[in-house]
């Protein structure tokens, strides 16, 4: 495939486009030593486009990886038809190392899909503010009049799931956020330590290799540098950093003349 290129797969039938792949031509010049390169899969959550993990894309390019977006109807489809959408927009990537990015229900996402067809994540997975326990936030919007048009039908499927599991042994990682500032506010807020959308505690995965808290809320945890390296320092060891050893400590103020 050659650079700058945006394709476009095509549900049969509506017409609607349910998966986007995008790749530069600085992407293709990178390529690991053993002629394979190592490609990064970004998949969005809830209401999303990709767009808001752009921090993300742009810290894995300059590690060197391939960076996808795939995009997918998060609210119209089931979670089963995102996740077959999800499998075959991974099949025809270039010959690679297949890692995936998630955040929010896009790590509900990958987890599905390595449940499934576990031999299409070649390399490791990491997934950031995922509610794999259930969501309360989601269980208290779905109370409210047309929760049909804001909750959709993939996240309904797993809501109120209560124990979730990896059943594939693979590296997979889970990165939450403490900082209680985000939509839960407007539903009563979150019981415990939360991101301000999703618990602490609905990010546990069993069968997951690592957790690690950060103190930001849920869109923070995309933007925040300590984050993003802890993105890339999982991909690359199959673990997270110690958290004090990736958060830059703040400079003492310069005391006045």
């Amino acid at each position: 495939m050659e650079p700058h290129i945006l394709a476009e797969l095509l549900q049969e039938g509506d017409g609607e486009v349910t998966t986007m792949l995008r790749h530069s031509e600085e992407n293709i010049a990178r390529v690991h030593p053993d002629g394979l390169p190592k490609i990064a899969v970004l998949v969005h959550g809830l209401w999303m486009t990709g767009h808001e993990m752009r921090l993300v894309r742009r810290k894995l390019r300059r590690a060197g990886y391939r960076t996808y977006r795939f995009w997918y109807s998060s609210v119209s489809k089931p979670l089963k038809w995102n996740v077959e959408h999800l499998r075959d927009f991974i099949r025809q990537l270039p010959e690679g190392e297949i890692n995936l990015v998630g955040h929010s229900f896009g790590g509900v996402m990958i987890k599905e899909l390595i449940n499934r067809y576990p031999e299409l994540c070649t390399g490791r997975a990491l997934a950031m503010g995922s509610p794999f326990n259930g969501c309360w936030t989601a269980r208290r919007f779905a109370r409210l009049p047309l929760s049909c048009f804001t909750i959709g039908k993939s996240i309904s499927e797993t809501m109120r799931i209560h124990t979730a599991e990896l059943l594939e042994p693979k590296e997979f990682g889970v990165l939450a956020g403490n900082m209680p500032l985000g939509v839960a506010r407007l539903v009563g807020g979150i019981p415990g330590p939360n991101d301000g959308t999703v618990g602490v505690e609905e990010t546990r995965l069993k069968g997951a290799t690592d957790h690690v808290v950060h103190r930001v809320n849920h869109f923070g945890m995309l933007a925040a540098p300590g984050c993003l390296r802890q993105v890339q320092h999982f991909l690359k060891h199959g673990h997270f950093a110690a958290v004090e050893d990736v958060v830059k400590r703040k400079r003492p103020a310069m005391a006045e003349a």
